[in-house]
């Protein structure tokens, strides 16, 4: 019995994470160097499979946006949020050999942009060490 348990939750989970294609590891995950603002807050940028998640400042804790994929443009990265009537798009240019991060958030209604966000951001590498 209890081998037969085992066996179907080792089943279960290789299963579940079989489809798991993000990475989300220290290396690819950059912090809004400002942390007063009230906006993004976090961003992981799997460029293997060419996804990105991120956070956005919320009470009681960061609410995350999701994981979609993203398009390159020579050294700009572009991910489209479309949530209801707004979308977030997002244009990200990686600095200093991956360890900075400008980011632009335009807040698009009806094609037009409502408003315009930008951060700085840093990877977390560093704290791999």
């Amino acid at each position: 019995m209890t081998i037969k348990l085992l066996l179907l939750i080792c089943f279960h989970l290789s299963f579940t994470t079989a489809g798991d294609d993000f990475n989300e590891t220290l290396e690819n995950t950059f912090l809004v160097i400002n942390n007063n603002n009230k906006g993004i807050t976090k961003i992981i940028l799997d460029q293997e499979h060419k996804k990105i998640k991120v956070w956005e400042s919320c009470v009681p804790k960061d609410c995350d946006w999701g994981i979609i994929k993203y398009t390159t443009k020579e050294n700009e990265i572009t991910a489209v949020y479309a949530m209801g009537d707004i979308k977030k798009q997002l244009v990200l240019l990686l600095k200093n050999n991956g360890m900075k991060m400008d980011a632009e958030v335009n807040y698009l209604m009806d094609q037009k942009v409502m408003k315009t966000v930008t951060y700085q951001l840093t990877s977390q590498k560093n704290r791999l060490k």
